[in-house]
């Protein structure tokens, strides 16, 4: 608790020359900072390395899970939603207009969804969904949680579905942590 009647008192006391602060450089902390260092290691938790490694498998999935991202049915162009990833998982991944598997799922609003879609010439963005939907077509939900990840490049995200399957597992939340940190 802070005393405040004397610590007004003592910097009174300093401004009327009573008291005088001297820095010092010193080699290491002050014996002051010393004990404060003691007291923060005894109440400091140290994380085992497995422990961490759950942490970050933990966070990556809820991370992933909770996003909203655009999801768009390929073959038909009719099924064209914004929803939670987790919500998207919970159905059966087809498209519930034509039953295709091909959904794409991207960061991409879902006016911009459509008028990729819908381009008569084959864009850019057009060849990026068709991506998408193949990936999802052959890898399931795998794919769908790693399209959902922060990977930016397809190759990359294909690589870690070869790596880690097609489970929504552990090693699949893993390898998409690590796969993110070497952006």
């Amino acid at each position: 608790d802070l005393d405040l009647e004397r610590t007004v008192r003592v910097l009174n006391e300093m401004k009327d020359g009573e008291y005088e602060l001297v820095l010092s450089r010193t080699r290491g902390p002050s014996p002051i900072l010393s004990e404060g260092l003691k007291i923060a290691e005894r109440h400091a938790e140290v994380i085992p390395p497995e422990k961490r490694r759950l942490l970050r498998i933990a966070a990556t999935r809820a991370n992933i899970l909770g996003a909203f991202k655009t999801f768009a049915c390929v073959d038909c162009e009719e099924f064209i939603e914004e929803m939670m990833v987790a919500e998207f998982l919970r159905g059966n991944l087809r498209c519930p207009y034509c039953g295709s598997m091909r959904i794409a799922v991207t960061t991409y609003p879902p006016e911009q969804v459509l008028l990729a879609l819908r381009s008569k010439r084959k864009r850019k963005a057009k060849r990026d969904l068709e991506k998408r939907a193949s990936l999802v077509e052959k890898y399931g939900k795998a794919a769908i949680v790693v399209l959902a990840s922060n990977l930016k490049d397809l190759s990359r995200a294909e690589d870690v579905l070869r790596e880690a399957g097609a489970e929504l597992s552990p090693k699949l939340f893993e390898s998409i942590w690590v796969a993110e940190r070497k952006r």
